[in-house]
């Protein structure tokens, strides 16, 4: 894991109501390991979700009691946090369009890596 002083996170030492905007970015364009997680948020209790989610592709948001962590799954390719058929179906029809949603290894170009890196992260899970 991330030591604290690496992502920015919220502290609440008392019950916590969320609601509103979560807006969550990545700097200088990093791309953690897959099923790396990051807590952004404790406090003594949670109530309610945020109403609007804007996360990075392949990020979802785990709500418990006590606190939110953001997780990254590299092959939730609909970022839904689920890993599952509908990842791999929507994988194969952007890298068949050619689409750089498909460029799994961000180098530019859709090939016959992205394919093979997107179904040794599917295999991996998350």
């Amino acid at each position: 894991g991330l030591a604290h002083a690496d992502c920015d996170r919220i502290d609440i030492n008392a019950p916590a109501a969320l609601g509103g905007t979560l807006d969550l970015t990545l700097t200088n364009g990093y791309v953690p390991p897959n099923a790396m997680s990051f807590t952004i948020l404790t406090a003594t209790s949670l109530s309610g979700i945020y109403a609007v989610e804007h996360l990075p592709p392949h990020f979802h948001l785990e709500y418990f009691p006590t606190g939110i962590r953001a997780v990254y799954c590299a092959a939730d390719f609909n970022s839904d946090g689920a890993l599952d058929f509908f990842d791999y179906d929507e994988f194969v029809v952007a890298f068949e369009a050619g689409s750089l949603e498909a460029d799994f290894d961000a180098d530019g170009t859709v090939d016959f890596f992205d394919y093979d890196n997107f179904v040794v992260a599917f295999e991996e899970g998350c």
